[in-house]
């Protein structure tokens, strides 16, 4: 009679690979998710200083147009608000909004631009000489500052 051999593996050592290969999987897994999450918060942040420099460039574009418009017109300037013409810009609530009508800074009728949850706007001011935006991401202590040429 020959002898028997075996071919495969034993219960012990595929219990063995099996636990070694559900070790690296999960550690992988770990890795691969903590990744993805700075990915995505990356994204974010990125995606809300994009729209805080669209909010820049819109502003800076509608009160050019409406003192184009009304080229007697002069900007009044509070804390946090500009007035101009028939429209305005202010920080409300971390939010800039904006005034298409007539009223004043304090008026209610203001039209919210963003999501304050995401993108937060600290201030808003218009020199003699630029208009500039305040603003962070949520949770950000650090902010952004976006300033561009005003020639009234």
């Amino acid at each position: 009679m020959r002898p028997v051999k075996f071919c495969g593996f034993s219960l012990l050592e595929l219990m063995l690979a099996l636990s070694i290969a559900s070790i690296t999987l999960l550690a992988a897994l770990q890795i691969f998710t903590q990744m993805w999450a700075q990915a995505r918060l990356g994204q974010q942040r990125a995606d809300a200083l994009q729209s805080f420099y669209q909010l820049g460039h819109w502003s800076v574009r509608a009160l050019l147009l409406e003192q184009k418009a009304n080229p007697t017109s002069v900007p009044e300037r509070q804390a946090d608000c500009i007035l101009l013409g028939t429209i305005g810009l202010r920080v409300r609530s971390q939010q800039l909004q904006w005034r298409p009508e007539e009223g004043d800074c304090e008026t209610n009728g203001w039209h919210g631009l963003h999501d304050p949850s995401h993108l937060r706007i600290d201030g808003l001011q218009l020199h003699s000489q630029q208009f500039c935006l305040q603003g962070r991401y949520r949770g950000d202590t650090a902010s952004w500052q976006w300033c561009h040429p005003w020639y009234p």
